[in-house]
């Protein structure tokens, strides 16, 4: 009951975020992923793009609302994700915004039209927030791989956990999950964003990720 919206982002509080989404019109966030590109191709040109999956308008109820706010009923690919979290890893008048996709540089491919979704201030607190995730990730990492370098560059980033839904049917595998990661770095001045997806850790490794 005391967390912070950035206590609520930094601890993955699924009850925290169920709760701060019922202060939010359905048609509000739901708009809001649509601007961030879930439930559409990106265009990009890889064979094989999936669309996702964002339940309709008219199908939208108040347990979508709050499935939503912690990753469930949605269904999104990586390059999706590498978007949208774009939105959080762009600085000045870019941040909130989210960019065009290409599979190559090309000239003016930053100065493309991008879709604005958040105000600056707020992708920026959440780029802070974030970075909380990241340097306890670094603390952790660095009590348990002591031999390990430290990191060359501050991070920002989030963990996603979720459940494997079994095909054609209701319910999901029981103890099978999708484990991800996504990053931008440096934290000060983001220049790249990294997604990290391990598909079905199985149970002892999925264990040890969750602590990780």
């Amino acid at each position: 009951g005391g967390q912070s919206w950035r206590d609520v982002l930094v601890n993955s509080s699924n009850i925290g975020m169920s709760q701060m989404v019922t202060r939010i019109p359905f048609h509000e966030l739901r708009n809001d992923l649509v601007k961030l590109g879930f439930g559409t191709r990106t265009g990009i040109g890889l064979p094989g793009e999936a669309n996702g999956l964002l339940t309709r308008p008219q199908d939208w109820t108040q347990y979508t609302q709050t499935s939503v706010s912690f990753g469930y009923e949605v269904a999104v690919t990586p390059i999706q994700i590498a978007r949208a979290f774009s939105a959080f890893a762009r600085t000045g008048e870019r941040a909130g915004t989210v960019p065009a996709v290409t599979l190559r540089s090309e000239p003016g491919a930053v100065d493309a039209p991008s879709v604005r979704v958040f105000g600056p201030e707020t992708a920026e607190a959440a780029r802070g927030a974030m970075a909380i995730v990241a340097t306890k990730m670094a603390e952790r990492a660095g009590k348990r791989f002591k031999d390990d370098p430290p990191m060359r560059y501050s991070l920002f980033g989030k963990s996603g956990t979720s459940e494997m839904p079994r095909p054609g049917m209701r319910g999901y595998f029981e103890r099978q999950y999708t484990s991800s990661f996504v990053a931008g770095a440096p934290a000060e001045h983001p220049r790249i964003v990294v997604v990290v997806v391990v598909d079905d850790p199985g149970p002892k490794l999925r264990d040890q990720l969750l602590h990780y």
